[in-house]
């Protein structure tokens, strides 16, 4: 159930690998588990047995409670994601690098990195707005996926730790459910406004939680064989594993290895002591890396841009960086040529029908001429005139 490798890659440096399929494990059961670990280890290096504790709950408990949930608060739960998932639902339509197929190649990681200055921006920013720090980099990631699709309706699928009962703080197991969080994106509105609103439609969709399996079934949402049913990307908020992140019992944990993605995009957030690490999980089969690097800086652009003025409407807010707004501006509409100062236009015209006849002239959408045929075309105007 749960393989466990150990690489030497140094001498004096090994790398213990550990492989748990995420049904009988979840983020919430990593830092239990390596607690355990780590002072099992501890112990046994030490020359004594470890120290067994006893547990609240074992998941058969945590199973009666969810299905004690749905008996006492299921109607009005499924009442409210009925409302919330009204048809037609929309499904993210981001341009991709490839066409889409039957068969997904791996997943693919690409990470980046808040330091310490952008961190302490956005702490301050979410203290002085009274949101959560994660509510933000959701909201710029929504924004991103707007500006990208030219969708103005986007549902995000979003881990809910629901170890919520002191009982069940330290069980391991499958111990959280994904809810859907649906945005109607207007430009006009302010990016102030458009947080507020998403925080509270998270805290609702909080209080309202309703397994998403059957959530699905229960309302029909539908199954498709090329792309996951009510939402296509996901946003995870990690900072379960900080408290670990430290070499206290010789051990420190790698940012390379990750958890493969279920969905076209996901944002993962992973709040650590040196920064925040922002992981685009994606699907290889359909993205290239140089697509999500770009999604990465634009986000960037975007979190930059609401920090600095969180009043802007959205329509306001910046995706390109200076760069790309030179290089589009001036590089790419820089289009003065050289021509012969002592002729008029209508002699150079006539110098290309002699020499490239058959080049085309103009393109009027799927009409197009050469420079032979809009020169016969243009006679009858010339006799006119003349």
């Amino acid at each position: 159930m749960i393989p466990c490798d150990d690489i030497r890659e140094f001498r004096q440096r090994k790398i213990v690998l550990i492989t748990i399929h995420h049904i009988i494990f979840d983020g919430g059961s990593v830092p239990i588990f390596l607690q355990k670990l780590f002072e099992a280890y501890k112990a046994y290096t030490e020359g004594h047995e470890p120290k067994i504790e006893k547990v609240d709950a074992i998941y058969s408990d945590y199973v009666k409670r969810e299905q004690s949930l749905i008996e006492e608060k299921g109607e009005a739960s499924l009442a409210y994601w009925q409302e919330k998932l009204k048809q037609p639902l929309p499904r993210l339509n981001l341009p991709l690098d490839k066409p889409r197929s039957m068969v997904k190649n791996e997943a693919g990681t690409w990470s980046l990195r808040l330091d310490m200055t952008q961190v302490e921006r956005l702490h301050h920013f979410a203290s002085t707005h009274r949101v959560y720090v994660w509510n933000v980099i959701f909201a710029v990631y929504n924004l991103l996926l707007h500006r990208y699709s030219g969708q103005s309706d986007i549902v995000v699928g979003m881990p809910v730790n629901q170890r919520n009962e002191k009982a069940f703080e330290k069980l391991i197991g499958l111990c959280i459910n994904m809810i859907p969080v649906r945005s109607q994106i207007h430009n006009e509105t302010s990016f102030q406004s458009y947080l507020d609103t998403l925080q509270k439609d998270i805290m609702d969709g909080m209080a309202c939680i309703y397994p998403f399996p059957l959530l699905v079934r229960k309302l029909n949402l539908g199954y498709d064989t090329l792309m996951s049913p009510v939402f296509q990307t996901a946003f995870a908020f990690q900072d379960v594993l900080d408290p670990l992140s430290r070499s206290e019992y010789g051990f420190v944990l790698m940012d390379e290895i990750h958890q493969q993605g279920e969905y076209d995009i996901t944002l993962e957030v992973v709040n650590k002591s040196d920064g925040v690490l922002l992981n685009w999980k994606y699907d290889k089969s359909i993205f290239e890396q140089s697509t999500i690097m770009r999604m990465g800086e634009h986000f960037i652009n975007i979190l930059d841009s609401v920090l600095n003025d969180p009043m802007k409407k959205l329509f306001d807010l910046s995706l390109l960086s200076q760069n790309e707004v030179d290089l589009m501006i001036n590089d790419w509409n820089n289009t003065n040529m050289d021509y012969p100062q002592t002729e008029c236009i209508h002699q150079l015209f006539e110098r290309k029908v002699i020499s490239k006849p058959k080049d085309i002239a103009v393109i009027d959408g799927a009409i197009s001429l050469s420079y032979e045929e809009l020169n016969q075309k243009s006679m009858p105007l010339l006799r006119i005139l003349c």
